[in-house]
């Protein structure tokens, strides 16, 4: 789970900078296996449900209004009635909700701020898998310009910035 708390296990792996020199992050991103309550994220539906909005309208066939009011009754804790029409799609959308709050942060609606990937460099700590989503060009060519070696050191590759 991706977490803004440190924990015993927590291992840091993206640093949060909030102007262009600083040299120490504003705030760390960590991964733990620890999913107690406490440190969880904690953020509106309709903020973390935003990059899959359109998927989930589509999906469940919402318009704009009911999936404001999922989202709202999402962070009410409010459960929908026996016989509402929304309750199906309520429960579908907040078992999403909950698996993208453990695995994705969107730092998109924070100008100015910038992001590090620092994944351990010793395998006891981070085993070398990384998956890298993005729609921005230079965190692509940064993802195709690595990789992983049997030692888990992350290198540049040979043909990196070379078209395909």
């Amino acid at each position: 789970m991706l977490t803004l708390v440190k924990t015993k296990d927590a291992v840091s792996i993206v640093g949060i900078y909030s102007s262009k020199h600083a040299k120490k992050p504003d705030e760390t991103v960590y991964f733990t296996h620890e999913t107690e309550k406490g440190n969880q994220n904690v953020a509106k539906a309709e903020g973390v449900l935003h990059l899959h909005r359109n998927e989930l309208k589509k999906e469940f066939r919402l318009n704009d209004g009911d999936f404001k009011e999922v989202c709202r009754m999402i962070d009410a804790e409010e459960e929908p009635e026996q016989g509402d029409s929304l309750r199906h799609e309520f429960w579908e959308i907040l078992d999403r909700f909950e698996n993208f709050l453990q695995r994705e942060m969107w730092i998109g609606d924070s100008p100015g701020v910038r992001f590090e990937m620092n994944f351990p460099l010793k395998k006891a700590d981070w085993p070398g898998t990384m998956t890298c989503i993005g729609s921005d060009p230079s965190l692509l060519q940064v993802c195709a310009s690595v990789q992983p070696t049997p030692g888990g050191v992350v290198e540049p590759r040979a043909d990196a910035g070379q078209d395909a």
